[in-house]
């Protein structure tokens, strides 16, 4: 962006030399013949206030675009930093969420199918989820693989609570399906971790356009 505006404002520059250089030479050589008294008539003076009016003109007119386009950049730039801004609270927004469900995704991490069961099915709440639940809204930031397996490790973690729920209040032994369920739960837990953690890794912010 600065150099642009340097080659804008040289480019300038040499045009409105090249305007003003021969219209300078006119009002000076205009000057000499009215300091040698060679200018006498009404005419001889008019051509030498119009050039001396014309070179005036072109120079404010050569220094109001040199401002204007300073102008013009000034505010691509602001909204050019205001869009990257935007950007990067995004980015920081997608990070903290990610490490967030990951923490509570990885919380599970001593549940498995052998022998789990029958502590979980005592359990009112088994699987951690409250920091999903309070982020539904945002889940939708991250990438389709994210969403994807964050949300089918949850289902399953739903799922989980159900049958627990049953298993607490009815005469049915559900321990069995608690079984397969947690052996499913750690697989998407595995993989919705490992995702995660790629993501959290290996994300690049976003570049800042404006460099100082």
């Amino acid at each position: 962006m600065d150099m642009e505006l340097d080659r804008t404002s040289v480019f300038t520059g040499i045009l409105v030399t090249l305007l003003v250089f021969p219209l300078l030479a006119v009002l000076y050589f205009g000057i000499e013949d009215l300091y040698r008294g060679k200018v006498n008539s009404a005419s001889d003076y008019a051509s030498f206030a119009s050039g001396l009016a014309t070179v005036i003109l072109v120079v404010i007119t050569g220094f109001y675009a040199v401002q204007t386009k300073k102008q013009a950049n000034s505010a691509e730039r602001a909204r050019e930093q205001r869009n990257y801004q935007q950007k990067m609270d995004r980015f920081r927004k997608k990070q903290s969420l990610r490490k967030a469900i990951k923490e509570e995704i990885d919380r599970t991490a001593n549940i498995d199918g052998d022998g789990s069961e029958d502590l979980i099915a005592g359990m009112r709440h088994p699987v951690p989820r409250n920091i999903y639940n309070e982020n539904t809204d945002s889940i939708g930031l991250l990438s389709d693989e994210e969403v994807e397996a964050i949300v089918e490790y949850y289902n399953v973690a739903s799922t989980i609570e159900e049958i627990s729920h049953m298993h607490r209040n009815t005469d049915e032994d559900y321990t069995p399906a608690l079984s397969n369920l947690l052996l499913l739960l750690k697989e998407k837990q595995d993989e919705a971790s490992s995702i995660l953690e790629d993501q959290i890794e290996n994300a690049v912010p976003p570049e800042n356009p404006i460099e100082d």
